[in-house]
């Protein structure tokens, strides 16, 4: 587990990077809402005024400080379930306005999308959800996913299932990715929206 914890950290800032206007623009994807995080899950909300957003992790869950592009990991109580928090400057939608990014984060952008900034690492990568959500309560649109893979641990093949935000806005990538073994992910996606809700930027 430590092994991919840290492969999938490193991974995070060179898919951050490759995040440009050319991949945000109108990609087809299925548009159904991601469902909320029900008001029983409690968060502990986090703020980090360099990078300019703040998110919460469940109540009961260690925070990992982060290094570089990513900003915080946090990890259940029984160590089963994760989320990691990442933010970076992509210089690649410096010339993009906010009105024109807002646009862009509004429609669903697809599969395609999320393969290009996160999934290409893994294998079997299956899409459950590929959507955007324009009520989050943060008040800035956001693409959503929730995908299953296959990540190799120690040279065996286990199945993941991932669900996750990006949003862009100033020249900046937000990005929050959490996962679970598939077996427990009913389980944990209740933890994980609360997670999602729970991000605002705040600049």
């Amino acid at each position: 587990m430590l092994n991919f914890k840290s492969r999938l950290a490193s991974g995070l800032a060179a898919a951050a990077l490759a995040v440009g206007l050319a991949s945000a623009q109108g990609i087809p994807g299925l548009g159904q809402p991601q469902p909320s995080a029900p008001a029983s899950v409690q968060v502990q909300v986090l703020n980090s005024p360099s990078k300019g957003f703040q998110i919460g992790y469940p109540t009961g869950w260690q925070v990992i400080t982060g290094s570089n592009e990513v900003d915080y990991g946090f990890m259940s109580p029984d160590q089963t379930a994760f989320c990691v928090v990442v933010s970076a400057t992509v210089p690649e939608i410096a010339g993009a306005t906010d009105e024109q990014l807002r646009a862009a984060m509004s429609v669903p952008q697809g599969e395609e999308f999320w393969t290009n900034v996160f999934f290409s690492q893994f294998q079997n990568v299956k899409y459950l959800h590929a959507g955007a959500n324009t009520g989050h309560p943060g008040g800035w649109p956001l693409q959503t996913v929730i995908a299953s893979a296959d990540v190799d641990e120690n040279g065996t093949p286990l199945n993941y299932t991932f669900a996750g935000i990006l949003t862009l806005k100033g020249g900046m990538m937000y990005r929050t990715m959490c996962y679970t073994p598939s077996a427990g992910f009913e389980q944990a996606k209740a933890q994980f929206f609360a997670v999602f809700e729970s991000f605002k930027i705040t600049k």
